[in-house]
């Protein structure tokens, strides 16, 4: 009886891992203070405004894709559809793929944010700078006290 238990729950967990994994939501909203102890001290940022991120989305069907090299930003939307004038594929070019739909909604926490009146009446300035960043192992978007993190590296994860 516990070995079929066993199997059934071994089954049910691939068949879950299965489905997620090919639901296609790539990356997740954590706070700055979540994304420095998960994933350490930022070591190279490059700045993009908002409404430059708000208009490669409005390009992208599903999924928006980043890279830095060289202290430069690339933006793509695929690796047939890069963003960003002059990118040459470089041999070990690899770009960190988010959700369009996680994207939009890492520019609305803030904006809902920014947009409301403090507790004294203040209405606060709205954030301006995205933030594309480099940890140690992981890059990281952030924007205002929120970063994007779980993307899919490409390749191999391009889709």
């Amino acid at each position: 009886m516990k070995k079929k238990y066993l199997l059934s729950t071994i089954v049910l967990s691939l068949f879950l891992t299965a489905v997620v994994t090919n639901a296609g939501v790539k990356g997740k909203i954590l706070t700055k203070a979540e994304a420095e102890k998960l994933f350490g001290p930022v070591t190279t940022s490059v700045t993009i405004t908002s409404s430059a991120l708000e208009e490669m989305l409005t390009k992208a069907q599903d999924n928006i894709m980043f890279m830095i090299r060289d202290g430069k930003l690339y933006t793509a939307t695929s690796l047939d559809s890069v963003l960003t004038e002059g990118y040459v594929k470089g041999e070990n070019d690899v770009f960190h793929v988010y959700s369009k739909s996680v994207a939009e909604a890492l520019l609305n926490f803030m904006y809902k944010e920014t947009t409301g009146a403090a507790e004294d009446g203040e209405v606060p300035e709205p954030v301006k700078d995205v933030y594309v960043e480099m940890r140690e192992d992981v890059m990281t978007v952030s924007y205002g006290d929120y970063v994007m993190e779980f993307g899919s590296p490409c390749p191999p994860y391009c889709e």
